[in-house]
């Protein structure tokens, strides 16, 4: 999939794409990761994630595939020459994943990660750390919590345009110290 999508990325068919690896509530075995069916409790990442103490091995090899499909994607994007660079050169992959805490299904402090160089936009090379938004819902948000709708407007401004909400208007600007 993955190299089909550079690919439509190189021939210039598209300049947006959005995958998702595995749906959250994915029951499927993961051989193509490395690991039988026996490995998980009932064979699927789902079940591992909700008990990642017991199961910490198997949860990092299955983020681990994660990791590396998305890895052959920024490379397959690297290796096609375009303008002065590559098409990652001119590209910003988001990777996120669903929530922060399985066990809590909290979604606050989700970790994620901009690879690619935006034409430039973003300094790159760099880990930040946000202040999370609240998980209890009855906490208003504050000028201190950082919702991803920030992210959202500031790679909206990476490729022009000038947005400054991207869903709730509540979380208005973009990221702080992305550029």
């Amino acid at each position: 999939m993955v190299d089909t999508l550079a690919q439509a990325f190189a021939c210039d068919l598209t300049r947006f794409a959005s995958f998702q690896l595995a749906s959250t509530d994915d029951a499927r075995a993961m051989p193509y990761a490395g690991l039988p069916a026996s490995a998980l409790d009932s064979g699927d990442m789902h079940v591992t994630a909700h008990d990642t103490q017991s199961h910490p091995l198997l949860t990092a090899q299955c983020h681990g595939y994660y990791a590396s499909v998305v890895a052959r994607f920024a490379k397959a994007l690297d290796a096609i020459p375009e303008g002065n660079g590559t098409v990652l050169d001119h590209t910003c992959i988001l990777w996120i994943g669903n929530m922060h805490d399985s066990w809590d299904h909290t979604n606050s402090n989700v970790g994620c990660m901009l690879i690619g160089g935006a034409n430039g936009y973003f300094r790159t090379g760099r880990y930040l750390a946000y202040n999370p938004l609240s998980t209890d819902s009855n906490d208003p948000p504050t000028a201190q919590m950082t919702a991803h709708n920030h992210l959202l407007v500031s790679i909206l401004n990476a490729f022009g345009l000038t947005d400054q909400t991207f869903g709730d208007p509540s979380f208005a600007g973009p990221l702080t110290n992305l550029t």
